[in-house]
């Protein structure tokens, strides 16, 4: 089970910023976090064109009863807490890690189209969008997990109905499934867990390939709940969002960075892309971060990532 209290959504008041404030509403309604909105304004004039909006004081009254009436449960996210800041800042990103730290987020969620990164293109992914400069770096700075909503993101009232999680067999993949399953849990969506073979398949090899994911996934997901498994042939970059294209409402789980064998580690180098490209949200668990999960949570453990530089678990 994934146990999160406070879930940060660094705003700019785009359309990106109104998907991320939906899904993290909803999301914290169903475990119960509180929710803080913050906005961190680089200077008057900039907050006027950003925005459209000619005082400095961010419209989050405003954003906030578009992303209730969107949402089927709007009754009860108005019980919600949630906490609106705004900060001056030179630089949005130190501004945002720095809040982070200070008020033990245990995730992020924010859009990825950014306002200032208009000309920053991916171009070797087909059907790319533009990511913004923060998001991507607080999905490359965090510690802790990063939900990203990009501009094709659908927003329909109920957020996610399918969670697909790609694995490669790493220890770190082990982290991203059980985080997975906790998530479609939450959800109650469908679960699918994808392997990409980079290659054509020998005889017999998707099969052996699929028993394998299953016997991967009984041994690391202790909940039991209940997953398909799919077996694709192709480039990760182009396939998993292509496969995710497929599902209605999906949302894709996958760890930062892939395993230490070289012959595993394509998946994580390929994350960045698949954020640029992927139809859906993507839910980034950091391979060196804290984790969320309960089964995780003991003593060693929290002191383990306090001693390598990691900001403390929430209630440590």
């Amino acid at each position: 089970m994934i146990e999160i209290k406070n879930i940060l959504v660094p705003l700019d008041f785009s359309l990106c910023s109104d998907a991320a404030i939906q899904h993290a509403l909803l999301l914290a309604e169903a475990v119960q976090a509180e929710v803080h909105l913050l906005h961190v304004i680089e200077s008057r004039e900039g907050f006027k064109k950003s925005t459209g909006y000619p005082d400095v004081e961010p419209p989050f009254a405003d954003l906030l009863a578009r992303a209730r009436q969107r949402a089927r449960a709007k009754a009860s996210t108005k019980a919600l807490s949630i906490r609106r800041v705004t900060l001056q800042g030179n630089e949005p990103t130190s501004e945002i890690l720095n809040y982070i730290r200070a008020n033990d987020i245990d995730l992020v969620v924010m859009g990825t189209h950014g306002r200032r990164s208009v000309e920053r293109f991916l171009n070797d992914v087909e059907d790319h969008w533009i990511i913004g400069k923060t998001a991507e770096e607080v999905i490359s700075l965090s510690r802790c997990p990063v939900l990203t909503v990009g501009p094709r993101g659908r927003m329909e009232p109920v957020l996610v109905a399918d969670v697909i999680v790609p694995i490669d067999f790493s220890m770190h993949a082990a982290r991203t499934v059980t985080y997975a399953a906790a998530l479609a849990k939450i959800y109650q969506a469908r679960l699918t867990v994808l392997h990409v073979l980079e290659g054509e398949p020998l005889n017999g090899n998707v099969s052996d390939v699929t028993n394998r994911m299953k016997v991967f996934y009984e041994k690391n997901v202790a909940m039991g709940y209940p997953a398909a498994f799919e077996v694709v042939v192709g480039n990760p970059a182009h396939l998993i969002p292509a496969f995710a294209n497929s599902h209605r409402l999906p949302l894709i789980v996958m760890s930062s960075h892939g395993a230490d064998n070289l012959l595993h580690e394509r998946l994580g180098r390929e994350a960045d892309k698949i954020i640029r490209a992927a139809p859906c949200p993507v839910f980034t668990v950091k391979a060196n971060g804290y984790s969320l999960l309960k089964r995780d949570r003991s003593p060693s453990a929290e002191r383990a990532a306090s001693d390598s530089g990691f900001f403390q678990v929430p209630g440590s």
